[in-house]
């Protein structure tokens, strides 16, 4: 019977023992850090990280109407494959951008098969023209033509990658992309509309390949081939700049090769060029000095239009023609002398010139070729009684100033 007692109590030791580990172990369990989750992924899109690629405007547009706003500096990255900018007439890449503006985006296109950008014949909605959120752009390499005012408009476009396939870019194609700096027009680039870099602020170099038979580039600067044609100063070059000899000929239209380039300070004209044509120098506010050589011989409607800087002028004895506006808007000038040479003035030529208070007259000019809007005031009339000589005035500012004879 003892035995018996014996075992029984050697039992329940034995029960209270495993019961007691069997709490230590669970208050244990409880005292042991949880294992970490590993780290979130970073969104898809971001920099670096791209998205997709998407072969469905709607697929992309559903993933990037999910995403937070962000900033041009955290551009989300989407590659799209497709044969075209447009699924269908209610659904395009611009339309998605434009009613996702609050996020930025680099658009890699490399993956997809178009051959052209921004085709207004078949539609709008193939263009990326006021995308502000657009900020980058890879075009593939089937690409041949990037048609008129594609990403005109485009604020936030810092970059963009124009392949080796493209033989046109169409007027107006990158006008008003204020942020971008650079561009490399590859070698295969036969046609560039007017206009093509328009109004782009911060743009300071327009590089051409070497290898390109129709185009070249001096200091950023874009010239045909053989430089005797100045086509585009980029809008964002700044200080003095001097147009190389080989120079005939400068591009002169809507704005002009020299058109809102408005951190230049002084441009000297070489002798090989024999006129200014309209608008070549239009809007340069921060011109204060141009060289125009004795060679040139007519200065074109608002060839100096709006150059706000600009306090002094030079005027060879060649010139025989000064156009409509040509030194409109000139509020920096304050004295300026009209050669024998010149026989015509046209409307408006220096109109809004609110400090100019001198005027020499070294010759004649009819009436008929003096036009009545050229000056403000009454220097027409008193040229015209008086012949030539100089002219003074108190009140440049006003439009109905009287001027006096010396």
């Amino acid at each position: 019977m003892k035995k018996s007692k014996n075992l029984y109590g050697i039992t329940a030791i034995a029960l209270v023992i495993i019961g007691f580990t069997a709490l230590s172990l669970a208050g244990c369990s409880n005292e042991v850090d949880e294992p970490e989750p590993p780290p979130a992924e970073k969104p898809a899109g971001k920099p670096g990280t791209p998205s997709g690629p998407f072969t469905s405007i709607d697929a992309m547009g559903t993933w990037l109407y999910a995403q937070p706003a962000n900033t041009p500096a955290t551009a989300y990255t989407i590659k799209l494959n497709m044969g075209s900018l447009e699924e269908y007439p209610s659904q395009s890449v611009k339309n998605v951008f434009q009613s996702s503006y609050t996020k930025y985006v680099y658009l890699d296109l490399s993956g997809s098969t178009m051959s052209s950008i921004g085709d207004y014949a078949v539609g709008s909605r193939q263009s990326l023209s006021g995308c502000t959120n657009l900020t980058g752009i890879t075009l593939p390499n089937s690409i041949t033509i990037i048609w008129p005012e594609t990403f005109s408009g485009c604020t936030s476009l810092k970059s963009v990658t124009i392949p080796n396939n493209v033989t046109s870019i169409g007027n107006y194609a990158f006008s008003g992309c204020t942020s971008l700096a650079s561009v490399t027009i590859p070698n295969s680039v036969t046609s560039i509309g007017d206009g093509a870099f328009d109004k782009c602020a911060s743009l300071t170099a327009i590089n051409i390949d070497a290898g390109n038979t129709t185009y070249s580039s001096e200091q950023g600067v874009l010239f045909n081939k053989n430089k005797t044609t100045l086509i585009q100063c980029p809008p964002g070059k700044t200080g003095a700049y001097t147009i190389p000899n080989s120079v005939t000929s400068i591009e002169s239209g809507d704005f002009g090769a020299f058109g809102d380039c408005t951190k230049l300070t002084s441009v000297i004209i070489p002798n090989s060029v024999t006129s200014i044509g309209n608008s070549t120098f239009f809007g340069c506010t921060s011109l204060k000095s141009v060289t125009i050589p004795a060679s040139v011989t007519s200065i074109g409607d608002a060839a100096f239009s709006g150059c706000t800087s600009l306090a002094s002028v030079t005027i060879p004895n060649s010139v025989t023609s000064i156009g409509h506006g040509a030194f409109e808007g000139c509020t920096g000038l304050t004295s300026v002398t009209i050669p024998n040479s010149v026989t015509s003035i046209g409307d408006g030529a220096f109109y809004g010139c609110t400090g100019l208070t001198s005027v020499m007259f070294q010759g004649t000019i009819t009436w008929d070729k003096f036009s009545s809007s050229s000056f403000g005031g009454d220097l027409r009339d008193k040229y015209l009684a008086g012949g030539p000589g100089t002219y003074t005035t108190t009140a440049p500012a006003d439009p109905n100033s009287v001027w006096t004879k010396l």
